[in-house]
């Protein structure tokens, strides 16, 4: 093993000197530079280079670095979730996007063909108008589609799917491939087309903006100034409108994850309490004949949620 060690570090030690020559080099480039001007070197950038000049000797460092870096990398990966979902052109004809661009001779025009290579799914699903939207359709891509949510003046506009538990759209998309990115999800306990008390919708906090990531925005003046405070959400049967009352931050906690209640009096409560945490200048009434809509998001160092809480004001057959 030992030998197996030395060999590892003689060949790092090449790397490491060639590495760390650039700072000796630059560095020793500024002290002739300082040189020119004050006709002599300076001692400081002079510790730097013998400070290089040593690590070119010591290659446990270089490899050290190469772990940092690597390191860096997969946390900023995973942080920021890139997209790493790839849309197979020929297996998702029947996606919407897609087949209403299909022309007259069955071609497809170039911007459908753009429209698939957007491996951001997210993306790709928001640039749809709701005159766009047919759930039935979205049904044939994943049976688990149950519907379609756009929030005024956010990024959200993406499809909603449920499965029988709460867990696995977190690390799948829509087309049901693995992801950290996950998807947009309702919670297993609400029927979308039978609203219960509370109904929660879940979705990642992503630092690019889409799937939850513009909800930390909702918090601030520039949305609660220009927003209409409205939430739509299409199913294959209704069409349903939901206005906001309530954008809070909160250490993680499943107290508004509630969905029924016992009786008026502790749905009362509850209404109460989420009114009570509201962050924003919204001033809306809420009762205990409404139907309330929950949107749940991570906040960005994952040590608490951020909740957009809704009332339902329409609810119509399509």
């Amino acid at each position: 093993m030992k030998k197996i060690l030395k060999k590892i570090f003689s060949f790092l030690s090449i790397f490491s000197y060639g590495f760390y020559s650039y700072f000796v080099g630059i560095f020793d480039l500024l002290n002739k530079f300082i040189f020119k001007l004050f006709n002599k070197r300076s001692k400081r950038v002079d510790k730097v280079i013998d400070h290089f000049k040593m690590r070119q000797r010591q290659p446990q460092f270089f490899m050290l670095l190469c772990i940092y870096v690597v390191g860096f990398s997969m946390i900023f990966d995973m942080v920021y979730k890139i997209p790493v979902a790839n849309v197979n052109n020929s297996k998702y004809l029947s996606d919407i996007s897609v087949t209403k661009k299909i022309n007259d001779n069955n071609v497809l025009d170039d911007n459908a063909v753009s429209t698939q290579e957007d491996n951001n799914l997210y993306r790709k699903y928001s640039s749809y108008s709701l005159d766009e939207v047919s759930v039935n359709d979205l049904k044939l891509t994943n049976e688990d589609v149950i519907g379609w949510i756009s929030v005024d003046s956010t990024s959200i506009n993406y499809p909603i799917v449920q499965s029988e538990d709460n867990d696995y759209y977190l690390n799948h998309n829509i087309y049901k491939s693995f992801t950290t990115d996950g998807w947009v999800f309702m919670d297993y306990r609400n029927n979308i087309n039978q609203l219960s008390s509370n109904n929660i919708i879940y979705g990642h906090n992503l630092l690019n903006n889409t799937a939850f990531g513009s909800i930390p925005n909702m918090l601030k003046n520039k949305y609660l100034n220009n927003s209409d405070k409205s939430i739509i959400i299409l199913t294959d049967q209704k069409k349903y409108v939901f206005k906001i009352f309530s954008i809070y931050e909160i250490k993680t906690e499943v107290y508004y994850l509630q969905t029924t209640f016992g009786d008026n009096e502790e749905y009362k409560s509850f209404i109460d309490t989420l009114v009570g945490r509201n962050q924003t200048k919204i001033n809306e009434s809420v009762g205990v004949d409404d139907k309330l809509l929950t949107l749940s998001t991570c906040n960005f160092d994952n040590t608490g949620r951020i909740v957009v809480h809704a009332k339902l004001i329409s609810e119509t057959e399509i």
